[in-house]
């Protein structure tokens, strides 16, 4: 059966980190001791309700009266897959936060396939906490597998200058939700590109939200991408989003190239975009001479695009070697696209030792083609001992 762990967490004599995890608990937290015996609460997931969660909070606000735990600055609420509570947990989880959290910086709330909360849950849980954000630095918020949430959940991104001011990370995840479409991804790119100055790294995963189509795309990358060029971490995951095709594509890649200069990591995972062909390719190889001049790290994956050929391929990589000369990692994933062949990894070796890199790690997946064979792979790493500074890593 599976079981799960509600553990309150923090440290001896100045607790700075309340844990709240419905799930399995998994990271380590250094120094952070752990409550035992009767102290933890052990459920079955599926078994979780709204009034077991307001009595876990009861007892917790009562430990932080008694042990005097005034500086909570991290918090962490992990409810995937408890699809028992419903808009009540969310409200309860406000209020906690409004009393017991007031000088927040590290947030995180997991309400991934939680099937009884929707889109008035999120906004009044947004309400009750807005005004204890103004120290947050890190914000994640996972809907993914959320039925109930539509465009209108994106409302919690609706605060302030002033509300934001102090956030550098911001990880927002709406995988597998139907209803997010073009809308949300309107709301995400206006809401984020006014308010966050201090933003480092934005994570945004809307993969599998099938209604997201070219139109959504342009104009989410056309507010985004001219408001927060400061920033250096840039991951966008569109996986399996089948209406896009090179037109949005390319116009994501013209922006982020042309405003979003400081980058230094780099994802874009468009896996499963069946409309995603040679011609996009082609034009991110070329879009990276000018935007991509100060990456350190470069993901692109486009696993299952099935028109991809060998002609994109070759343009995508060529145009990486030759406009990023200083690139120390990168990493493509072409698995499953069948219509490549043996030129494309013949193509890899080639480039690498005819041109100057300084590439230290490369990783290349073409898995799941029956045109490539292990003989091909091995020409390559034999071409490539004379480059012995690069660690390749090709998967066949």
């Amino acid at each position: 059966m599976d079981k799960v762990k509600i553990i309150p967490v923090g440290r001896p004599h100045h607790t700075s980190s309340l844990n709240l995890i419905v799930g399995d608990l998994k990271e380590k937290w250094g120094d952070y001791f752990i409550f035992k015996t009767n102290e933890i609460q052990t459920f079955e997931r599926r078994s979780v309700t709204d009034a077991m969660v307001k009595d876990f909070w009861k007892d917790v606000s009562q430990r932080i009266k008694v042990h005097k735990w005034r500086h909570i600055s991290h918090m962490k609420l992990k409810f995937d897959q408890c699809q028992r509570i419903t808009n009540q947990t969310l409200k309860t989880i406000g209020r906690n936060i409004k009393e017991n959290a007031k000088n927040l910086s590290k947030l995180s709330v997991n309400f991934s396939g939680c099937v009884g909360i929707d889109d008035q849950g999120m906004e009044e849980m947004n309400a009750i906490i807005r005004n204890r954000l103004n120290s947050l630095e890190y914000y994640t918020v996972d809907l993914s597998s959320c039925e109930g949430m539509t465009n209108k959940s994106l409302k919690i991104l609706n605060f302030n200058n002033k509300q934001l001011s102090n956030l550098r990370q911001f990880n927002l995840n709406c995988a597998v939700s139907m209803k997010i479409a073009n809308l949300g991804l309107k709301i995400v790119g206006s809401k984020l590109g006014q308010h966050l100055k201090a933003l480092d790294c934005l994570k945004l995963n809307f993969s599998r939200c099938y209604a997201i189509t070219d139109p959504g795309i342009a104009i989410f990358s056309q507010r985004l991408c001219r408001y927060v060029s400061h920033i250096e971490s840039l991951s966008l995951v569109f996986a399996g989003c089948a209406q896009i095709t090179d037109v949005g594509f390319n116009h994501l890649i013209n922006q982020v190239t042309q405003y979003m200069t400081n980058l230094k990591c780099l994802t874009l995972d468009f896996s499963d975009c069946k409309e995603v062909t040679d011609v996009g390719l082609a034009n991110l190889g070329q879009k990276l001479q000018n935007g991509g001049k100060k990456l350190e790290t470069l993901k692109l994956l486009f696993s299952q695009c099935n028109k991809i050929t060998d002609k994109g391929f070759e343009a995508l990589f060529s145009g990486i070697v030759t406009n990023l000369k200083s690139l120390p990692s990168l990493t493509i994933d072409i698995s499953y696209c069948y219509r490549l062949t043996e030129s494309s990894i013949h193509f890899i070796g080639s480039q690498i030792t005819q041109n100057p890199t300084g590439l230290k790690q490369l990783k290349i997946d073409v898995s799941g083609s029956n045109l490539l064979n292990c003989k091909a792979g091995n020409e390559v790493r034999k071409t490539m001992r004379s480059k012995p500074q690069v660690k390749l890593s090709l998967k066949l």
